[in-house]
């Protein structure tokens, strides 16, 4: 007989394949559900210990595995990013935050070439500033030097061009006063001659003259080779040495150009000047 309360069970009881009696087991249905429930609460209390003691060895391990090696990693990049590259990078894991780890760890190192590389360039341009300095100061003092002697020179120059021109002004002056002038040509009153003479130099080679020399009118005319100075003074000193051998009574052709006997014009014209 079922009951509302109650569950019961009824089994016959056999003894020697001879059933003696009947047994009836009855359980109040009350009791079985506060077991029920309390294995329910028992198996859910469980499973959250489960799920925490889960989440606190992932936080753990994550901790352990993961947080502290990225915080260590990211205290080294901080040392690195603040100019410390000595600072200590643990490259000992194998995970990925190992290879990050030893990617880092390279570029220290390529970071510490390139600051050495820096040193050793700012080194070789502070010698060379060093060397470029003293090659300046010491062309400076050369230059200073060149700039004196050239100064002491044209000063010298200017001095010797003064010289040479009141030179070259007197030897002018002496020419023009060696040369026939006006009256002396007016003196010639068989001839009208007129002369003029304007030289390519301060002092040129072209020579005429006119002598009047016992009753005889005698005029040469030449042109000295190249013209200036040196010009100038041929000239010159053809004109004196005509007069002198006018003077001294040697009045032929023949003595004045050069040859001792008389000659035809073209072959003593050689012994002279041009």
């Amino acid at each position: 007989m079922q009951s509302s309360k109650f569950l019961t069970k009824t089994a016959p009881i056999l003894f020697e394949g001879n059933q003696v009696g009947t047994i009836r087991f009855a359980v109040s249905r009350a009791s079985i559900q506060n077991e029920l429930w309390l294995n329910i609460g028992g198996i859910m209390a469980l499973t959250v210990l489960l799920i925490v003691a889960i989440f606190l060895t992932s936080m753990l391990i994550t901790r352990r595995a993961i947080a502290r090696p990225l915080s260590q990693l990211q205290q080294s990049a901080s040392r690195l990013a603040s100019g410390d590259l000595e600072a200590e990078i643990d490259t000992s894991s194998r995970d990925e935050i190992g290879l990050l780890a030893r990617d880092l760890n390279a570029m220290r190192d390529a970071i510490k070439r390139l600051f050495e590389e820096l040193r050793y360039s700012n080194t070789q341009l502070e010698e060379a500033n060093r060397t470029l300095e003293s090659r300046v100061a010491e062309r400076t003092e050369q230059l200073a030097q060149a700039n004196a002697e050239i100064s002491s020179l044209n000063e010298q120059l200017k001095a010797e061009n003064m010289r040479l021109g009141a030179e070259l002004d007197v030897t002018r002056k002496i020419q023009r006063m060696l040369l026939p002038t006006e009256e002396e040509l007016k003196q010639i009153e068989e001839l009208d001659i007129a002369c003029y003479m304007e030289p390519a130099d301060e002092v040129g080679g072209d020579y005429y003259d006119v002598l009047q020399h016992n009753g005889q009118i005698k005029i040469g005319i030449g042109d000295v080779t190249g013209h200036g100075l040196e010009s100038g003074v041929v000239m010159v000193m053809t004109q004196a040495v005509v007069r002198a051998l006018l003077t001294i009574g040697r009045n032929r052709p023949g003595a004045v150009s050069g040859c001792r006997e008389p000659r035809p014009i073209r072959q003593c014209a050689t012994h002279g000047h041009r």
